[in-house]
């Protein structure tokens, strides 16, 4: 309906806008609130899932394995003030978004798309490169990671952000085999 919108705007160019003011305005007052309740629950489960994921892994993976905190005893507790600083951290972040220039399906392909092939380069160097190292995989997840950023959010090299991942998995694996090279760890031999 066409005829209902606002003069001068256009679903083009006014597409963040248009979606919003169809939910005001378009739907029935009850249909309107349950909307806005179904979107705020969506965006609050999968957020609190992925602080207290984060949150036991940075305790499990990282400070119990931390010299300064080895005869620490973890509890439920300390779950909770990292997944409140995680949150914190998120908030802050999320203050910039409006910073990045597009509508909201090229927002959300720039930022969602910067942390996954990162992530799979960790794997990637873990399956199935028989010579990598932790530090390799450390330094080829950055490297895919500085490179998805300069793509996705400086747009220095004007490239689609569809590349962000293909460019980003190829720089980060390439970079993990350099560094596992240099970076080799020594082995202990366990059988006499």
């Amino acid at each position: 309906f066409p005829q209902g919108s606002p003069a001068g705007v256009s679903p083009t160019e006014n597409a963040n806008s248009m979606f919003p003011l169809f939910i005001r305005t378009g739907l029935p007052s009850g249909i309107t609130g349950l909307i806005a309740a179904a979107i705020m629950t969506a965006a609050m489960s999968s957020l609190s899932s992925g602080l207290i994921s984060v949150a036991t892994v940075i305790q499990e993976d990282i400070l119990k394995t931390a010299p300064r905190f080895k005869d620490r005893k973890f509890s439920i507790k300390d779950i909770r003030i990292i997944s409140v600083l995680l949150g914190v951290a998120v908030v802050a972040c999320c203050l910039f978004i409006g910073k990045i220039p597009g509508n909201l399906y090229d927002i959300t392909m720039k930022v969602v798309n910067l942390v996954v092939e990162p992530l799979f380069v960790l794997f990637f160097v873990a399956l199935f490169i028989h010579w990598g190292t932790d530090w390799g995989a450390v330094i080829g997840g950055l490297a895919s990671l500085v490179v998805a950023a300069i793509i996705s959010l400086a747009g220095v090299w004007d490239i689609s952000e569809l590349w962000i991942m293909p460019i980003s998995f190829v720089v980060g694996v390439t970079a993990a085999m350099i560094a596992s090279i240099f970076f080799k760890e020594r082995k202990e031999c366990c059988y006499e």
